[in-house]
């Protein structure tokens, strides 16, 4: 698999981080996010900190599908330095490895 280009980054209103990639609307999956990474996106989204990121098991309210994780630079200051990792890049697909868990974030 191949990184996807990541065309945007926003909040839902409930607070999930949604990624655009080719065309359309993501969630992030839990692996490999960090606060550095948290820290990060809420810097891509004009914000000076973060409050805190939670990880929720994907379920009924979660109307985006997982693509896989962010991953971005240290010292990110715009989208260019991130980029995202497909789920089945790291893990061989089944649907038993599939990711689970997404992430919500707050930021300051």
């Amino acid at each position: 698999f191949l990184d996807y280009t990541l065309e945007n980054i926003s909040l839902s209103a409930s607070g999930v981080i949604q990624v655009g990639v080719n065309g359309q609307l993501w969630a992030v999956c839990d692996a490999f996010f960090t606060l550095e990474t948290a820290n990060s996106v809420c810097t891509v989204l004009g914000f000076h900190g973060t409050g805190s990121f939670a990880v929720k098991t994907n379920g009924d309210d979660l109307d985006t599908e997982i693509l896989g994780s962010i991953i971005c630079n240290p010292n990110t200051k715009s989208i260019i330095d991130c980029h995202i990792k497909h789920q089945f890049s790291y893990l061989s697909y089944h649907p038993s490895t599939e990711c689970k868990g997404y992430v919500m974030l707050t930021c300051n």
